[in-house]
């Protein structure tokens, strides 16, 4: 559409300036017969004797210039009013693309998400805000998960010196069951061996 513009634009100047050449040199050349014709009339006191046939054909150079010329002015004048209606829609589809270009700049800016449609920086304020709660979430959880290990792995630690310390009590429990229990197996001995000497002590005396 732009080459055409220019092409209407390079046609209405060449009309213009045609239209100039051969206006001047028409001028030119019906100002030269003028001056032959006038150059060529017999002179009587301060008139000139024109002959008719002369003047006659000189009027008719001169209509037909003026047709001519008149021709040329209505050319120009079509061509510049084609240009004028060519700039005007050439407006019009500049206007029309801006605000095309307008639409496209104000979709380019805006992002629908979840059918809610939110401009880029709000976009990305609410991306950034979700990216930065969440590794705060992450933080916190690593946070707790990593105490939590601490904890489970005292316990653990602890649970085992527990149960450490329990098998060393009852071992040495049982240690102490068992000589406990030989000493009172011992001492049921000496009890059963004195009842035994003192009925073998009685019958000896009766």
């Amino acid at each position: 559409m732009i080459i055409l513009l220019k092409k209407k634009i390079f046609f209405a100047s060449l009309v213009c300036l045609t239209f100039l050449i051969n206006a001047y040199s028409q001028d030119t050349s019906l100002d030269k017969k003028y001056n032959e014709m006038m150059e060529n009339s017999e002179t009587y006191e301060v008139y000139k004797v024109i002959r008719e046939t002369r003047l006659n054909a000189f009027w008719s150079e001169v209509m037909d210039t003026l047709n001519y010329q008149q021709s040329l002015i209505s050319e120009a004048t079509n061509s510049i009013g084609e240009l004028e209606s060519a700039i005007e829609n050439q407006q019009t589809e500049i206007d029309q693309l801006k605000s095309d270009l307008g639409a496209s700049n104000a979709m380019n800016e805006s992002i629908s998400f979840f059918g809610i449609t939110f401009s880029k920086t709000v976009y990305h304020i609410i991306v950034w805000a979700i990216i930065i709660g969440l590794a705060i979430i992450t933080g916190i959880v690593f946070g707790m998960f990593k105490r939590s290990n601490v904890v489970t792995t005292r316990t653990i630690k602890d649970y085992r010196e527990l149960t450490a310390e329990y098998d060393a009590f009852r071992d040495k429990s049982r240690e102490n069951y068992v000589k406990l229990k030989r000493e009172l197996q011992t001492a049921i001995n000496k009890l059963e061996e004195q009842k035994k000497n003192r009925r073998s002590g009685v019958g000896e005396v009766s």
